[in-house]
């Protein structure tokens, strides 16, 4: 479910359509939902790196949520590139909708270092755990 039809909506401090998908920005978490049918690789995942890094500038550390509504493709051996040019990203969570989406983010945590990876099947329940594991690292970090 797009994160507009939810309650979570309400938390939204800013929205960003991009080529890629829409990001929303949170305070300490942001979420994308990338667009129907993208092949999501480091070229076009730029365009997403300016924004997320000019609004959480005075952050220590956010979570980043992806909330798959849409069937796209990832360049998994980007993902290292993809954390070293959004440092301050200390969690990374997904909502999957279909079973292909599950086995596709076990295959991506084999290529995700240094930052915990969680997969989850409801948007509220990844945006719960998100929230909470990302303000306990903030406290550890002030």
């Amino acid at each position: 479910m797009t994160l507009e039809l939810t309650p979570i909506k309400e938390d939204v401090l800013k929205v960003l359509p991009l080529k890629t998908g829409v990001l929303y920005f949170f305070k300490n978490l942001v979420c994308i939902e990338v667009n129907e049918g993208v092949h999501l690789d480091l070229n076009l995942s730029k365009e997403v790196f300016e924004p997320i890094n000019s609004f959480y500038k005075d952050t220590n550390s956010i979570a980043f949520l992806s909330n798959r509504i849409n069937d796209f493709s990832i360049e998994a051996l980007d993902y290292p590139s993809f954390f070293k040019a959004l440092p301050k990203i200390k969690l990374f969570t997904v909502v999957y909708y279909n079973v292909n989406n599950k086995y596709n983010i076990e295959i991506e945590k084999q290529f995700i270092i240094n930052v915990p990876f969680k997969g989850f099947k409801s948007l509220k329940e990844a945006y719960t755990y998100s929230k909470t594991f990302i303000n306990s690292k903030n406290i550890q970090l002030a």
